[in-house]
Parts: C-alpha cells; structure tokens; sequence
C-alpha cells in the first residue's frame, strides 16, 4: 500500500502540533505551514473543501503528545481549531 503525500503531511502536522502543546517558539508559524501543506496535498488528491477543514479540525482536536491535554486545554484547543480552519479555507481557495 502507498502512502499518499497528505498522509505524510498529516504526520508533519502532528509534529507540528506537538510541539504547540509543548510552547515551544515560533511553532504556531511552523503549524501553519504544516496545515497549509496538508490542505494542499488533500486539494490535489481531490478532497473537496469541507472535507479538508473537517480533516484539520479533527487534527487539532486531537491531543498530539503526552502533554497536550493538559498544556492546551479545551478553550485554547477550539480556538485553535478556529484559527486553524481559517487558515485552511484560505489555503484551499488560493490558487
């Protein structure tokens, strides 16, 4: 089985999540790079929008390391999501 180029980039996103909950610098700019990516990858594998901004949201609700859960709590994790979303519909309409 292939592993298709969003698969990939899911991962990159994971990693860059991890290191949001973690605070490290500058990651929340690595994270959007990561997403942008991931949405672009889905967009050239034929994933419609909607279906890309469910994927994200999904992403970021998910804790991605030991410490999420408990260094992005709830509130800051649905903000993010917001953002988050944002930033992928904005990806996914740009040309």
């Amino acid at each position: 089985m292939a592993v298709t180029t969003s698969a990939i980039e899911r991962a990159h996103v994971i990693r860059a999540l991890q290191r949001v909950e973690q605070g490290e610098r500058d990651s929340l700019d690595e994270l959007r790079s990561a997403l942008c990516t991931f949405v672009g990858a889905m967009r050239a594998e034929g994933a419609d929008k909607e279906t890309a901004i469910r994927a994200v949201a999904e992403l970021i609700m998910t804790p991605a390391s030991p410490v999420g859960e408990t260094n992005l709590r709830e509130p800051a994790r649905e903000a993010l999501v917001e953002l988050s979303t944002h930033w992928c519909a904005e990806e996914y309409d740009s040309d």
